[in-house]
């Protein structure tokens, strides 16, 4: 990806996130990923064994990195790539499906997981998000980036539980 398109994306995601829309519903992405693993389970699916260890792992993180609704803003949830599109006019974000108030931080790491970012594009991403040089002090950011990936993940093996026959099964 180059540069500027990256740091367009984090303009797009820092407008919505500091926009004044307050969106109904506020999302818990831990509660979210333990719904989506109760509907698994309910259709006696079971995950490849080496997913308990990343799914306890990721609870692990679950209080370190919650925050409390009152500092959520206005979130995609499912920034990856195919949800922007590039005009004459710059990005446009589109499909507001999951959106809800939430962490920033989430949109930003889902963004950069889904992307593939490396280290530097993801220096650049919250360079221009946050408008500083040396934005290494993100915990937050980091510790979502797997997190973003698992729930994906976790996400896509309830669609196989619900039937999706888009999802294909090799892809987990």
């Amino acid at each position: 990806y180059r540069e500027e398109d990256i740091k367009s994306v984090s303009l797009i995601l820092k407008k919505l996130h500091n926009s004044p829309v307050v969106f109904f519903n506020n999302i818990d992405y831990f509660q979210e990923i333990r719904s989506y693993i109760e509907i698994i389970k309910s259709y006696n699916l079971d995950f490849p064994q080496f997913y308990g260890n990343y799914i306890q792992k990721l609870f692990e993180y679950e209080k370190e990195i919650t925050i409390d609704n009152s500092l959520k803003v206005p979130c995609h949830n499912d920034p990856n790539i195919m949800n922007f599109i590039k005009t004459s006019e710059g990005f446009k974000i589109i499909d507001f499906e999951y959106s809800a108030n939430g962490d920033y931080y989430w949109d930003l790491a889902y963004f950069s997981s889904n992307a593939k970012l490396n280290i530097k594009q993801d220096h650049s991403l919250l360079s221009a998000y946050f408008n500083i040089e040396n934005p290494d002090n993100h915990k937050k950011f980091f510790l979502y980036k797997p997190i973003t990936q698992m729930m994906s993940a976790i996400w896509a093996r309830m669609q196989i539980a619900l039937g999706n026959t888009i999802i294909k099964k090799e892809a987990l």
